[in-house]
């Protein structure tokens, strides 16, 4: 399996109060590039 394959089964998340915008956006980078199931952020950032 590699770090694609493994993407697919894997949610990440910012959910802790002390993130910015320019942590969500490198998140939405790292879901993107690898494809990750699921972001989870704060309702705030939606």
């Amino acid at each position: 399996m590699n770090a694609k394959e493994a993407a697919h089964l894997i949610d990440i998340s910012a959910v802790r109060t002390h993130h910015t915008m320019s942590d969500i956006e490198e998140i939405v980078g790292y879901a993107k590039e690898y494809q990750f199931i699921n972001v989870h952020v704060l309702p705030n950032w939606m």
